[in-house]
């Protein structure tokens, strides 16, 4: 018995020729659509405010992949202006609560001329007492309000200068950049511009998967006489089971890239996820003589691109396994590493995994001490390279490490916390612990030494190659009461998770430093005394606007107004000592 769901899957990624579900139009004609579709605050948003009678123009953009259709299509189910399997149409004005809502599918299909028609519909919607929502790219989005804005100037008789140009494309662009759920004014239009690839998507994942999950979508599989060796249907049992598992290891690591700005679009995050169910198998595939299918194609490794250990080049088109790949985390020594590796103990590990892990262990013990010919090839260190990361992704996605934090280990120190206090409430303990961190951080900073239960931050001036100096000049002083954590709601109502925090670095009650997530991650390495050289352009740009505020801030309590007294500091063993130096009648005094 065939389950047509699985084709489906395997239509949403890019690892096999048939893709044609990976495109939003195709999705919504699926009778499988309206079953895994998952609704965004977005859309509930916009469709409140329309029926609330608000006369808005809402223009949707952002890149490729991100759910701008599905919004679309969200929108006006809602509203009860689509029925199921309706395709949309290129432009539409309905008929709604005496007024009207004029749509736009998508600009980036349309003529250049087809483009300023509708989008003029589009903006002077409100003006109409009615509203419009409006697909488009950056390009049409900008190229047609410059036609527009330009032609309304020359028809008062003004010349639309370079200027009013670059006022317009600053204006749009902002926008885009800040994302602010309000009005903005440009020319005679006032429209709500909303960017989604600045939406926080990450929480989409976790309720991606529960939907994929839904016993409806699996139901032809228990009566498939295949599916007690079937390896895609094991994985949907297994994921099922340990469902709560899986889902903690991929928020986190959606997290993780998009807090280091490589946000995955909606499309990417599907892609990945269904290639991790199926690996493109499909129900004709499945044969009862398949060696090892079930550890060969488990969730973890397909997850990572892998078919048991060996990678499977075509998974590599998949954004989200080409990141993972990339990050190694399969390939990072973890603390349990030595009771899996060494003891062959995988007790860590569910009975269904164990039995997988336990099978590939005794597989790789009896290559070890049966075959000369594998011990003495170069193929031994490699394939036990691959053994291991097999073992580890298993662990990953579904071992029990709550005792300890494994993210920690995968992601940077300091991941687990700064996690939940970005994406939860926290308590003023956890605030406290945050700036005690940074103090130690920051203290680190600028001495080259690492310091517990800092009260005082001197600012000092060094040598720009990081080398250890005994003798330090200081500028001024931070002290502890001068730094404050703040925490505030995410500044976009239009976020999937609405418990989103923004972190701020108070400094002396003036400046505002914003805490990101790599940041954090790089104070709580040097709170350890971990040296380490950040790659990340945007990371070391933080540090340097950080020092900056930092100085403008700290002042040298007891600072010579003449100019004739410095501090200093020297660095010894066991603490730092201070030192004045005064430059009086060609003379120096300490």
């Amino acid at each position: 018995m065939e389950n047509y769901f699985v084709d489906y899957l395997n239509a949403m990624n890019n690892a096999g020729s048939n893709t044609i579900a990976a495109l939003a139009e195709s999705q919504v004609l699926s009778e499988y659509y309206e079953k895994i579709h998952i609704e965004r605050v977005l859309g509930k948003r916009i469709a409140e405010q329309i029926r609330s009678g608000e006369h808005i123009a809402y223009i949707i953009t952002g890149h490729a992949g991100d759910g701008k259709t599905s919004i679309l299509v969200q929108i006006l189910t809602e509203l009860g202006l689509l029925e199921k399997k309706q395709p949309l149409q290129e432009e539409k004005c309905y008929d709604f609560q005496n007024t009207t809502l004029y749509t736009v599918k998508d600009m980036s299909e349309l003529s250049e001329k087809k483009q300023i028609v509708y989008f003029q519909k589009a903006v002077t919607a409100p003006q109409n007492n009615g509203s419009s929502v409006l697909i488009s790219n950056t390009g049409p989005l900008l190229k047609c309000f410059e036609k527009l804005v330009s032609s309304d100037m020359e028809n008062d008789g003004k010349a639309f200068t370079e200027q009013d140009k670059n006022t317009l494309q600053n204006t749009i662009l902002v926008q885009l950049d800040e994302n602010k759920p309000e009005l903005i004014e440009i020319g005679n239009y006032r429209v709500m511009i909303i960017n989604i690839a600045r939406i926080d998507n990450v929480d989409f994942a976790r309720n991606a998967i529960s939907k994929l999950l839904l016993e409806e979508l699996w139901s032809p599989c228990h009566q498939c006489p295949k599916s007690e060796f079937c390896p895609i249907f094991h994985n949907v049992q297994i994921v099922r089971h340990y469902e709560k598992r899986v889902e903690e290891f991929i928020t986190a690591y959606y997290r993780f890239l998009y807090e280091n700005d490589k946000r995955m679009t909606i499309r990417q995050m599907l892609s990945q996820l269904s290639f991790a169910f199926t690996g493109n198998l499909t129900c004709k595939n499945i044969r009862r003589n398949m060696r090892m299918p079930q550890f060969k194609h488990l969730f973890s490794n397909q997850f990572f691109g892998n078919f048991g250990i060996e990678p499977e080049e075509t998974a590599m088109q998949i954004q989200g396994i080409t990141y993972v790949n990339e990050m190694k985390l399969d390939a990072k020594a973890l603390r349990n590493d030595y009771q899996m590796f060494v003891t062959g103990d995988f007790s860590a590990l569910p009975s269904e995994i164990r039995e997988l892990a336990e099978e590939q262990y005794t597989i790789f013990s009896r290559w070890h001490f049966n075959s000369d010919e594998y011990n003495q090839s170069n193929q031994k260190n490699s394939k036990d390279v691959l053994y291991r990361k097999a073992i580890r992704r298993m662990y990953i996605m579904f071992g029990d490490y709550h005792e300890y934090s494994l993210f920690d280990e995968l992601f940077g120190n300091g991941f687990q916390n700064c996690q939940k206090l970005i994406t939860s409430k926290n308590t003023k303990h956890e605030q406290k612990m945050l700036k005690n961190t940074i103090m130690e951080a920051l203290y680190m900073e600028s001495t080259g030494v690492a310091a517990k239960h800092v009260s005082e931050i001197p600012l000092t001036i060094r040598r720009n190659d990081n080398l250890y100096q005994k003798v330090l000049v200081i500028s001024g002083k931070i002290k502890a009461e001068d730094l404050k954590i703040e925490i505030s709601d995410g500044n976009s109502r239009f976020d999937d998770n609405q418990n989103k925090k923004v972190l701020n670095l108070v400094i002396c009650n003036k400046k505002r430093f914003r805490l990101t997530m790599p940041m954090i991650i790089y104070f709580e390495q040097l709170a350890d005394g971990e040296i380490t050289a950040s790659a990340n352009p945007a990371l070391t740009h933080g540090i340097s606007k950080l020092k900056t505020l930092l100085r403008e801030c700290g002042s040298s309590a007891d600072a010579d107004d003449e100019g004739d007294e410095i501090e200093i500091m020297l660095n010894k063993t066991d603490s730092a000592e201070y030192r004045k130096l005064e430059f009086a009648d060609n003379m120096l005094y300490i």
